[in-house]
């Protein structure tokens, strides 16, 4: 049986291994991005997100960015998981800081700067 899927965009194509893509898939869907479609072929894994659903991820990571210390909870969760080696979370905090990669706008020059440090200084930590 053939499903027709109208409204996907794509998202991201990364080498991942199993687990790590079955990480990726829990921390989508636990932000509400359920519709996501993950197609693996030859150890690569391309996903494509539900349009609607992105948006609405979007306007909630732009709102949440408004609130005093949700940005630097995420941050620190996300520094916890990768000590922790928690894969999924890991996964959530990437998710949300590439929306705001994605967006420029809905952050603060402060917010900016703070997330640029974090990606340069974890970057090779998420494989471990």
């Amino acid at each position: 049986m053939t499903k027709l899927y109208k409204n996907l965009r794509l998202g991201a194509t990364r080498m991942y291994s199993p687990d790590l893509v079955e990480a990726w898939i829990k921390a989508e869907e636990n932000l509400g991005l359920k519709n996501s479609i993950f197609i693996t072929i030859n150890g690569v894994t391309t996903q494509y997100y539900d349009v609607d659903e992105g948006e609405i991820f979007y306007l909630w990571v732009q709102e949440m960015l408004d609130y005093d210390g949700w940005f630097e909870k995420n941050i620190e969760d996300y520094f916890i998981a990768i000590k922790l080696k928690d894969k999924v979370t890991i996964f959530r905090g990437l998710a949300i800081f590439n929306e705001i990669d994605e967006h420029l706008e809905i952050a603060t020059e402060d917010q900016l700067r703070r997330l640029k440090r974090v990606r340069e200084s974890t970057h090779e930590d998420i494989y471990k």
